[in-house]
């Protein structure tokens, strides 16, 4: 049962709802998270509500509970008023938090975890109690074991996360509390795996609701020009030729053969050691063709059916399986928007898969109408030829025209 408190007073609680019990009452309440984004809570509240005219613009904190778990904190951000004069609250994710301080003109040498820590107390010295965040764990790291940064321009502490941590390092930036002598105690992350691999499957007729696949090319690269610092007395720039026979390139033949050549550079300032940059640049160009796939997905979280079931959670990896789709892989959940009152109306989006050869070829032994396409996307991974990307497409051709004939068979009868 899902529960949403105002700077620590009920707002809505479903058994509470009805006028007679209280009137704690909301109409369309949503809970959107999303990796690396503040997130949001957005929910209408009517005037029998007795938070009604309690919820301050950027001043309340909005909790959100599913039971015992916190699985929101916010501020209000905007509330206006309906023709039924009901308000619309809108409340961003503790993440936007950060963008409430500024970090002030600096120049840095040190380590990632020494860095994060850095920022966050820049952010901390400037903002009220309850939007400060304990430094947690930090388990991103730098090839060099150190890193330079500098800033003069005074940016808001988040823009300085993104652009100087996620950006050049990657990794998930996420909020987490703890409670400690009864009390929540707020943490904030910055982790290189942003989970595990969740026990709850997606599949295709028993809690898939609705499916929708996309794939964006914009920013995929098949060569790639890695460049590190900057040498003081020639101003040319570090490249990989010394350990990479002349070349100063590295070029996916996978990449080239699906997508042709498309020649992309980037720079890499802290990285002083060829053969460090050269690992940043073949990084960078694999997850470069793994391409940014990703599925929209209106599912039925089972963890509500039954509590031992692992529930749908961002930054997890999730088994989605759908044979009409052609579908048997790992998939990273990126985002939900999770419906407090309707289950059946809240979706998942899963981000590119992570499956490899073995582990797909494991898990398809009874879904064989899509092993396929779990195999092409785990060759894409381990940098296969693209001629078994196009044989595999084929055999999904072939799957589904069988299935057709199937239909139309039992159509005919």
């Amino acid at each position: 049962m899902y529960t949403i408190y105002a700077d620590g007073n009920l707002v809505y609680a479903p058994n509470l709802a009805n006028i007679e019990d209280g009137g704690y009452a909301v109409v369309d309440p949503v809970v959107t998270s999303e990796l690396n984004d503040a997130g949001s809570c957005q929910f209408k509240i009517p005037n029998i509500n007795p938070m009604y005219d309690g919820i301050q613009r950027l001043k309340s904190v909005i909790k959100v509970y599913n039971g015992s778990e916190r699985v929101f904190r916010g501020r209000i951000l905007d509330d206006e008023s309906d023709f039924w004069n009901r308000k619309e609250i809108y409340a961003e994710g503790a993440l936007a938090f950060f963008n409430d301080s500024v970090v002030r003109p600096y120049t840095f040498t040190g380590s990632v975890s020494d860095y994060f820590t850095f920022l966050v107390n820049q952010h901390n010295e400037q903002v009220d109690e309850g939007k400060r965040f304990r430094v947690g764990r930090c388990t991103v790291t730098d090839g060099n074991n150190t890193i330079v940064r500098a800033n003069n321009d005074y940016p808001n502490t988040w823009q300085e996360m993104k652009d100087k941590l996620i950006e050049l390092l990657g990794g998930y930036i996420m909020t987490r509390y703890e409670i400690e002598d009864g009390e929540e105690v707020e943490y904030i992350d910055y982790l290189a795996e942003s989970g595990g691999v969740s026990g709850q499957q997606i599949v295709f007729s028993e809690n898939i609701l609705d499916l929708s696949r996309h794939v964006d090319a914009t920013d995929v690269c098949t060569v790639i020009i890695p460049l590190g610092k900057s040498d003081s007395n020639t101003g040319e720039r570090l490249t990989i030729k010394d350990v990479n026979d002349g070349k100063d390139y590295l070029e996916s033949e996978t990449g080239v053969a699906l997508y042709g050549r498309v020649t992309s550079t980037n720079v890499w300032d802290d990285v002083t050691e060829a053969a460090n940059l050269k690992t940043k640049g073949l990084e960078l160009l694999q997850k470069s063709i793994l391409m940014a796939v990703s599925i929209d997905i209106s599912a039925f979280d089972l963890h509500l059916l039954d509590v031992n079931t692992d529930s749908i959670k961002i930054g997890m990896y999730n088994r989605v399986i759908s044979v009409p789709h052609g579908i048997n892989s790992l998939f990273q959940c990126v985002k939900t928007k999770v419906n407090l009152k309707d289950a059946d109306k809240s979706e998942y989006t899963f981000g590119a898969t992570t499956t490899t050869l073995t582990s797909a070829s494991a898990a398809n032994t009874n879904y064989a109408a899509s092993a396929a396409s779990a195999a092409a996307l785990a060759n894409i991974a381990a940098n296969a030829t693209a001629n078994a990307l196009n044989v595999a497409l084929q055999e999904i051709s072939e799957t589904y025209a069988a299935l057709e004939a199937r239909v139309e068979a039992l159509e005919g009868n």
